[in-house]
């Protein structure tokens, strides 16, 4: 599996909002693709959505599942940090 990170703008975004889709997109995750982690950014109006998935289609169609737009969608990687 693979790391993959959705960007949302999302003007008026609350912690609520960001929770509940968070709720979905725990609920409706697969072998295929999982949800990891967010990350809202409220002065930019900006959410983070971390996944682990086989391929970038499987996170779009659990993002279609749980009624998340992705405005843009790419691959990334996580790097542990040892201080």
């Amino acid at each position: 599996m693979a790391g993959f990170l959705v960007e949302r703008y999302w003007p008026g975004v609350t912690a609520a909002d960001v929770d509940a889709v968070a709720r979905r997109l725990t609920e409706l995750g697969d072998d295929d693709a999982t949800f990891v982690a967010s990350t809202l950014i409220p002065a930019d109006e900006v959410v983070f959505f971390e996944f682990r998935a086989d391929d970038e289609a499987a996170v779009r169609e659990l993002a279609r599942r749980a009624q998340l737009r992705c405005d843009r969608l790419v691959s990334a990687e996580r790097h542990p940090h040892a201080f």
